[in-house]
């Protein structure tokens, strides 16, 4: 019973390890899905309890070089993406919008395109944009059964039409 005590106060030193090596893509791309899925089931289990776990349980849902399809109904245009290191819905419509938004003569998305400063927060600089500065939503997304993806979720969960 000591030894299983014990552990509990061991846990948040792996889950900061996790974190720091699941924070990598060429390190996520090494674990085989299975393994991460078993890992983000056994995280979830305690993320109730530990900050740590809850951020291992998204880290390793994390997708990385994952195909995805975007569907322009109005303009009947279709966009082959891939997709890598999308934590979350938010951060995939930000990006999206980033990627897609431009002349519709050219082939693109009409509509207003993301501040640069939130596609830098959504890529590799400080998240925290501050109250003055908010990011916004400017699309709303919809799985492979026209079900809305909510900008809460992970791409992860997102359904496929598969």
């Amino acid at each position: 019973m000591t030894r299983i005590a014990m552990s509990w106060f061991d846990m948040e030193d792996w889950l900061k390890a996790l974190i720091t090596v699941l924070g990598h893509g060429l390190f996520r791309a090494a674990v085989p899905t299975e393994v991460k899925a078993e890992l983000r089931e056994h995280a979830a289990a305690v993320a109730d309890r530990s900050q740590n776990a809850a951020w291992v349980r998204d880290l390793a849902a994390v997708l990385d070089d994952e195909p995805l399809v975007v569907l322009n109904p109005r303009a009947r245009r279709g966009y082959a993406l891939t997709m890598s290191g999308v934590g979350d819905n938010f951060q995939l419509h930000t990006l999206l919008a980033d990627r897609l938004v431009g002349d519709s003569d050219q082939g693109m998305v009409p509509g207003a395109r993301p501040d640069r400063s939130w596609v830098a927060a959504a890529t590799d600089a400080e998240p925290y944009l501050g109250p003055e500065n908010p990011a916004l939503r400017r699309s709303r997304l919809f799985d492979g059964h026209g079900a809305y993806v909510y900008p809460e979720g992970m791409p992860a969960d997102i359904r496929t039409a598969l």
